[in-house]
């Protein structure tokens, strides 16, 4: 029954997308602006957006933690669960820890490539996942940032059709927005917005080595 639900409402959504590419089809600004004003008077939907911010260049957690800031500028309460970061902890963890009106857990035990053990990663990210659960069934939050869970959902340590279930079945205004390299074609189907950060350049390849205050 969840499976058959899920196909049904990832079709409904797939088909009411718009395509706001082909704005850009035509240089003139006159039907550009013609174009965006249409879409925007007929937005009358409100309701909250699941996002995706994907990519191999790097600033996938620092956009969705700056969604963080700005949502607390209108006093919502919020929820950060980091999927993988834990073999270091993280400024925004070290900033946010006592803040009201955030609750953010540093699940994960650093990339797998990194732990070299399998059973704790799984532990983990199952743990993580039903602490996420737990959120998305609360109304009390606003914003909840799921960061990096697309390597557990990768590596088959998560199911993806429950994740897709579970985000599509949320309260209606709570918004979601899920970081990682290569998130899974479920979860981009379902999606109201997907960004994609390209790494056209990294210090790392200049051998400067990652750092507290910009890579955590």
């Amino acid at each position: 029954m969840t499976n058959i639900l899920l196909q049904i409402i990832i079709i409904q959504k797939y088909i009411n997308k718009i395509n706001f590419d082909k704005i850009y089809i035509n240089n003139n600004n006159i039907i550009k602006k013609k174009y965006i004003n249409l879409r925007i008077s007929k937005a009358k939907k409100n309701n909250g957006v699941f996002i995706l911010i994907k990519g191999y260049g790097k600033g996938k957690s620092s956009s969705a933690l700056g969604t963080v800031v700005r949502t607390l500028g209108h006093n919502y309460k919020i929820a950060v669960i980091q999927f993988v970061k834990g073999y270091k902890i993280t400024g925004e963890y070290l900033f946010f820890k006592n803040h009201p009106f955030i609750d953010i857990y540093i699940m994960g035990y650093g990339f797998t490539w990194e732990t070299n053990n399998k059973i704790q990663d799984l532990k983990a990210s199952q743990t993580a996942w039903k602490l996420a659960e737990s959120k998305l069934s609360n109304t009390y939050y606003k914003l909840l940032i799921f960061d990096e869970i697309s390597y557990p959902i990768n590596n088959c340590y998560i199911d993806i059709k429950r994740v897709a279930y579970k985000i599509l079945t949320r309260s209606y205004l709570q918004n979601v927005i899920v970081t990682g390299r290569m998130i899974p074609v479920e979860l981009q189907y379902i999606a109201d917005t997907i960004s994609t950060i390209n790494n056209n350049k990294h210090a790392l390849g200049l051998y400067i080595k990652s750092q507290d205050g910009i890579e955590y």
